[in-house]
């Protein structure tokens, strides 16, 4: 059963598999923020020291407060799309998954992090932006923080609903509260067939089991084009 918290189309499939990798030496050193957001991150341009990012080969450090040490690199794709000629080409992007363990301000968390590394061009010069998205393990996305409605085919307008919060997944039936489902596992995963806009595939989704009053369910949420979607697994 798929929910929708606004319109669009969902494509939904997870996928595992891993293996050891390294960070490419281009994606070494310090990144500022160009102040452009993706659906899920940031990008980044090289740069002298300015607060953003320095990338080693074994750790990360953010703003001048967080420190990253990975634990694990992993080589996932996406397939990005662009115009050549009149024609529409895709390619295969890698997209290093990296496990980390985390601290700042007092605070110690394990952590999914996802470098994207692309090589552009501008007056004839190449030059590299860097897409960064972090995760903090076993919790949910605050995107995700909202209500997602359903019906049944025979009630269309019906004001049933599930509410994401930061460690339950509320449920309404005619807004009314029926219970709820604690969070027991998060994940945040790489889905090389998720659809994060046009023409593109491989995202990350977020795989949640949680206890529920009639047992344990697990849902996927999601982002595409600009829509958050929940589907219920089992």
């Amino acid at each position: 059963m798929i929910f929708r918290a606004v319109a669009g189309f969902a494509f939904l499939v997870f996928v595992g598999g891993a293996h050891a990798d390294t960070l490419p030496k281009e994606i070494l050193g310090n990144w500022c923020s160009n102040g452009e957001r993706t659906h899920s991150g940031n990008y980044y341009t090289k740069g002298p020291p300015c607060g953003g990012l320095n990338i080693k080969s074994r750790s990360l450090e953010q703003y001048d407060e967080d420190d990253c040490k990975f634990k694990s690199i992993t080589t996932r794709y996406e397939t990005d799309s662009y115009w050549e000629n009149s024609v529409l080409k895709f390619e295969s992007v890698p997209v290093y998954e990296v496990k980390a363990s985390c601290e700042g301000e007092g605070e110690r968390w394990n952590a999914t992090l996802f470098f994207t590394l692309r090589k552009l061009k501008e007056g004839g010069k190449p030059f590299f932006t860097l897409n960064y998205e972090h995760y903090t393990d076993n919790e949910v996305p605050k995107k995700y923080y909202t209500k997602f409605r359903f019906c049944k085919k025979t009630e269309p307008d019906c004001n049933n609903s599930l509410v994401f919060e930061a460690d339950r997944v509320n449920i309404l039936e005619n807004g009314e509260g029926r219970g709820f489902c604690r969070y027991a596992k998060v994940n945040n995963v790489w889905d090389p067939k998720q659809v994060p806009a046009t023409k593109t595939e491989g995202a990350v989704v977020t795989i949640v089991d949680a206890v529920c009053p009639t047992g344990v369910k697990r849902f996927e949420l999601s982002d595409s084009k600009g829509s958050v979607y929940v589907r219920e697994l089992r």
